[in-house]
């Protein structure tokens, strides 16, 4: 469940941390826009959250993303955590209505639109994508219906004379795949020592993954062991994701178990 937050300031020892600007091209079929929008009127530079008026297709409205990755026992390669989803909210954290936002684009069979753009990619996402109650497909049509229609960037309009029927949704899973891959957080924990069968400091995982990815982490729990971990982007342009400051604290304890699988 997430929960509402309150701040979106990153707050260290009383001062306010700065992240080191970390830039992540996502590679994949990027929106065209349309015929009567001048696509030189896209500025690469355009980060989302700095200009209200910014074209909704040359960059996202909905522009403070929430990237989840959890660590379940029994799902997913033994050292890869695996996704959760990702989120689009407005810029100050505001959660963006339950049932998304474009109730004509919902679906209930995203593994065979997946599968018919792209075989390979519903291969990858059977892998690392899983649902934690043995049903990946209505897992998926959940994250794209409930938040990969609020993806302004990909709206069917920013497609232009190119758009092909239900393509935002296979483009949709295909960035989330290049979010995750560039933030490997099995990798980043155990280039700082930190590996599954023992506890550890939360203060030291958190620092392992800042150092590592750039990005500012933050833990859930249950019962004391690692359940998830979220982290935040920008977005300049439609596909280049930006850490920006985490919102909300950590939910586990000083001591957090990260069992192996």
């Amino acid at each position: 469940m997430r929960y509402l937050v309150l701040s979106a300031l990153l707050v260290f020892c009383g001062t306010t941390a700065a992240l080191p600007e970390r830039q992540l091209v996502i590679q994949g079929e990027a929106p065209f826009p349309t015929p009567s929008f001048n696509r030189d009127s896209c500025p690469i530079d355009q980060r989302s959250c700095t200009n209200e008026q910014a074209d909704s297709c040359c960059t996202p409205k909905n522009g403070l993303l929430v990237f989840a990755q959890q660590w379940e026992l029994n799902y997913g390669p033994k050292k890869s955590f695996t996704i959760h989803g990702l989120w689009p909210d407005l810029c100050d954290g505001t959660f963006l209505p339950a049932n998304g936002c474009d109730r004509d684009r919902n679906y209930d069979d995203i593994a065979s639109i997946v599968r018919r753009r792209d075989s390979s990619l519903l291969e990858w996402m059977n892998q690392y994508w899983p649902s934690n109650r043995n049903n990946n497909n209505v897992f998926w049509a959940h994250e794209w219906n409930k938040h990969g229609t609020c993806v302004t960037t990909l709206d069917p309009k920013c497609y232009g004379d190119t758009y092909k029927p239900q393509q935002e949704v296979a483009d949709y899973f295909n960035q989330v795949k290049g979010v995750y891959e560039a933030n490997n957080l099995y990798q980043a924990l155990s280039n700082q020592g930190i590996i599954p069968g023992s506890s550890y400091p939360l203060v030291n995982m958190a620092a392992a993954i800042r150092r590592e990815l750039g990005v500012e982490p933050r833990f859930s729990c249950r019962r004391g062991r690692i359940q998830e971990i979220r982290m935040w982007f920008y977005v300049k342009g439609s596909t280049n994701y930006i850490p920006a400051p985490a919102m909300g604290g950590h939910s586990c304890p000083k001591m957090v178990f990260y069992p192996a699988k």
